[in-house]
């Protein structure tokens, strides 16, 4: 007794989004000309958090020179609720997740993506520079970050320059 219906004369029911993380709970009660039976049954859903952009952190240096390796370390950021253990990491080239990175050679550019999250990158051009790449997180109850909330994560990769070569008087 008490309580609004959600719905009546159906046999199922899809909840709207549900923002509210934890444990929430709907009662189920059968009902027949009117009249409802006395024993509702609760049913519950777990809501668990969706890792996004301000739990995640990079480690990248700011500027590269051409030739060099890029590494790029994944990880979560102070404060994150995240449990460092429970999330695994993935990359893509656009924030909207349509473009995932794999292990592999792009463009003439070799990505490698270790167990850990870590993207290695060799191979690319300083005509292309900037480059950014985008960080997302999966937690132990498979949520991953939405499309458009990934971590951007930004450097640079500047020309080498010329190779000098210094020889001096002997003593």
């Amino acid at each position: 007794v008490g309580g609004t219906p959600l719905i009546n004369n159906s046999v199922s029911y899809t909840t709207p989004a549900l923002t509210t993380l934890g444990e929430n709970t709907f009662y189920v009660a059968l009902s027949y000309n009117g009249c409802e039976e006395a024993n509702r049954l609760p049913v519950s859903v777990m809501v668990n958090k969706v890792p996004n952009a301000v739990d995640l952190r990079a480690e990248v240096e700011p500027v590269y020179c051409t030739g060099e390796a890029v590494e790029i370390v994944p990880g979560l950021a102070l404060g994150s609720s995240l449990n460092a253990n429970d999330v695994t990491y993935d990359w893509y080239f656009d924030v909207d997740k349509t473009q995932p990175i794999s292990s592999g050679i792009v463009g003439g550019v070799d990505y490698f993506i270790d167990n850990l999250g870590m993207l290695a990158v060799n191979g690319l051009p300083a005509s292309a520079t900037p480059y950014t790449y985008y960080l997302s997180a999966t937690n132990k109850n498979n949520c991953e970050s939405e499309a458009g909330d990934l971590l951007e994560v930004s450097f640079k990769v500047l020309n080498a320059g010329p190779q000098v070569t210094v020889t001096g008087a002997g003593n």
